[in-house]
């Protein structure tokens, strides 16, 4: 409403303030934690046997809007359905919503003994941190950069144009 009706854009001044957008951010981080735990426990009552049951739920009730923002396009009947989407370019949040889902599965089976709460504690404290860094640094922040390449030189065998583009010399 303060968007919509606001006098001279002030509401919009007031939410680029970097105090308040650590704010919005560090609460919206918060939420994306429960709704990861809320996710996997669908996932889980549903098929207990499968883990894959309950990582999907999971990242769709974290990142949902981007998992099926390509079913929203196509209803519109736009024409860009496959252009970017989250699976195949997945963000942080999915990768940790992932890994987190993943915990609470093998929780879920006893695998190991952590209460449900340490890993919800877990989550939220490193996406709340990579919420914050992403706003003081003003960019994307990601710590998995490292082991992605290292995964991508393993398994193609060769070196990335990201990693290896600065040590390329032109040959004659």
């Amino acid at each position: 409403y303060a968007f919509f009706f606001g006098p001279e854009d002030k509401a919009m001044l007031i939410t680029n303030w970097k105090p308040v957008k650590i704010i919005v951010t560090s609460m919206k981080m918060m939420k994306t934690a429960k709704d990861i735990l809320i996710g996997s426990k669908l996932g889980y009552n549903a098929n207990p046997s499968s883990i894959l049951a309950t990582v999907l739920p999971a990242a769709c009730k974290s990142c949902g809007g981007s998992i099926l923002d390509p079913v929203h396009r196509m209803l519109r009947g736009s024409d860009k359905i496959f252009s970017e989407h989250e699976l195949l370019k997945p963000s942080l949040n999915l990768r940790i919503a992932v890994l987190t889902s993943v915990l609470y599965y093998y929780r879920f089976q006893a695998t190991f003994h952590i209460a449900e709460e340490a890993i919800l504690l877990w989550s939220a404290c490193v996406l709340v941190a990579i919420g914050i860094l992403s706003v003081l640094l003003e960019h994307s922040v990601n710590p998995f950069v490292n082991i992605e390449l290292f995964g991508y030189r393993l398994l193609m065998l060769g070196s990335s144009e990201q990693g290896d583009g600065d040590k390329r010399v032109k040959q004659d």
